[in-house]
């Protein structure tokens, strides 16, 4: 069975697939690629998180990516995007400069920036092509040191 992070997605779930590239970071260097449809949760712990980041200043549940209805939906009624929300962390998220309110979803754009914690710096990048080459389908490895995948 697959996690909802890389469950296929429906016909009515149609759109960009959402890169995340660590640009720095514990991760840095490291690229995740999720399908429409997806729940990306980001924290500290692996319990739980579609990805962790050992940073001091993430929250064990930090943020949560994912694709669903417009927030607009008078401008595009039939369209689905990417959003982010900050969950209540202790230190924040912020997004092109601009802290996020906690718990009220943003628009995702590509090239945006997504900060969190101390070290930790996220480029958005969509991609109409889906994740074909992708190392990081959907998942991330657990132990870097044993070379364990989960």
């Amino acid at each position: 069975m697959l996690p909802a992070s890389a469950a296929a997605s429906g016909p009515e779930e149609q759109g960009p697939t959402l890169k995340l590239i660590v640009e720095k970071g514990p991760l840095s260097g490291q690229s995740f690629c999720f399908g429409p449809g997806s729940r990306v949760q980001i924290g500290r712990v692996v319990r739980g998180n579609s990805i962790s980041i050992k940073d001091a200043g993430i929250s064990s549940k930090h943020v949560l990516i994912q694709f669903g209805p417009n927030l607009d939906s008078d401008t595009a009624p039939n369209c689905c995007q990417w959003t982010i929300t900050d969950l209540a962390s202790s230190n924040g998220t912020i997004l092109n400069d601009t802290q996020l309110e906690p718990s009220e979803p943003s628009v995702l754009s590509d090239g945006d920036v997504v900060k969190i914690g101390e070290l930790t710096s996220i480029i958005v990048k969509f991609d109409v092509t889906g994740c074909k080459g992708e190392d990081n389908i959907g998942k991330t490895r657990r132990n870097l040191r044993r070379g364990a995948a989960g």
